[in-house]
């Protein structure tokens, strides 16, 4: 009895271990990201995906930037609902120009752009943390614990990564729910249960 308690106990502490290494590759991915958007000007779109995104929230209109998608630019703009910084005009008065009204909403209406970016930079970190998260479980399934740590260590320190994790793009956002959606068909095409079906038919439909 005392033998299969103290093996009970190692294993716990081992997987107390191998959880606490994924948390730091996942924390360590985060502060690199913050640290280093926290440094960096706006990209030309950046601001076109904020700005579509508080548009979809306030006017369900769908005219400003539609070939990036709705989800991720809502994301991104989720911030700013309640938020006094950014105010919207009515931008229909400028035929749809995407670029003439994110510069009247961003820079023209008296709210602090560089925080109306970073809060929506923020939205994107937490994206790559779930993708992180995703990874890890997905390559400890498929290559148990040290495969997953691998597979983490390499993503959080991943430059390609860090530089999207920091941006407001829908980049981070399609490949979170391309990876997700492929793992969950792939689940799915091995064992057909209900279960794996709303899960898979889910991810498919937020990509």
């Amino acid at each position: 009895m005392t033998a299969v308690i103290e093996r009970y106990t190692k294993q716990t502490v081992k997987l107390e271990r191998f959880h606490a290494l994924a948390v730091a590759l996942l924390l360590a991915h985060v502060v690199l990201a913050i640290t280093s958007m926290a440094q960096k000007s706006p990209t030309f779109d950046e601001n076109v995906h904020i700005a579509a995104g508080a548009v979809y929230w306030h006017d369900h209109d769908y005219r400003l930037n539609p070939e990036s998608g709705n989800l991720a630019q809502r994301w991104a703009a989720l911030p700013h609902l309640f938020s006094k910084e950014l105010s919207l005009p009515d931008w229909k008065q400028w035929d749809n120009n995407q670029w003439v009204i994110t510069k009247e909403v961003l820079f023209n209406r008296g709210g602090d752009a560089r925080q109306l970016i970073f809060a929506s930079r923020l939205m994107t970190v937490v994206l790559s943390l779930f993708l992180g998260t995703a990874v890890f479980m997905i390559s400890n399934r498929l290559f148990g614990r040290g495969g997953a740590l691998i597979s983490l260590a390499l993503y959080s320190f991943s430059t390609t990564v860090l530089a999207h994790a920091r941006l407001v793009t829908v980049d981070l956002a399609a490949s979170l729910f391309f990876l997700v959606s492929t793992w969950c068909v792939w689940l799915m095409m091995q064992k057909l249960t209900p279960k794996r079906l709303l899960l898979a038919s889910f991810s498919l439909a937020v990509l």
